[in-house]
């Protein structure tokens, strides 16, 4: 079984639920504010997220998750046909890309947030395979900006007999 986060989804809201807090299902948030990351890497149990939470009397703590699609790698795949690189490259590329389809369906992250005076808390998980994809695609963004910044404006299409 490849490794992916759906235990974890599915224990979330009961957890939230048994400290006596809402669960709200939203989208991954973009706050304008000040923003504090939990670090998964030194305290990867969202529990300690929660106590944290009950301790600074929240009453919501908003839950997102994201499965990864499959159309995410197809994305890929059609960015790296419009970028220039040696054939090998590309390749190892496109293989890397491929392997990743096997994880459809599958949950790639969660993420749990709340506000608490003015700022932001979040604790954000994401499977080794999906910090991966995203590392590939990042990459692969890399190589598309400067395929673009390459490309020089054309004035084609004036004939002139003067």
């Amino acid at each position: 079984m490849k490794p992916n986060l759906e235990a974890l989804r599915a224990e979330i809201p009961t957890a939230v639920e048994s400290r006596g807090m809402a669960n709200f299902f939203g989208r991954s948030r973009h706050y304008e504010g000040p923003v504090m990351e939990w670090n998964v890497t030194r305290a990867p149990d969202y529990q300690e997220f929660l106590q944290v939470a009950q301790s600074l009397a929240v009453k919501v703590i908003v839950f997102h998750s994201e499965e990864f699609a499959e159309a995410l790698v197809e994305a890929a795949l059609e960015d790296l046909e419009e970028i220039e690189m040696p054939l090998e490259e590309r390749r190892e590329f496109e293989s890397k890309l491929r392997e990743f389809r096997s994880y459809h369906g599958f949950t790639s992250r969660v993420e749990l947030s709340f506000i608490h005076d003015g700022a932001m808390y979040s604790f954000d998980l994401a499977t080794d395979w999906f910090d991966e994809f995203e590392q590939l695609s990042t990459e692969l963004e890399a190589f598309l900006e400067e395929t673009d910044e390459n490309d020089e404006p054309s004035i084609g299409g004036y004939f002139s007999r003067n």
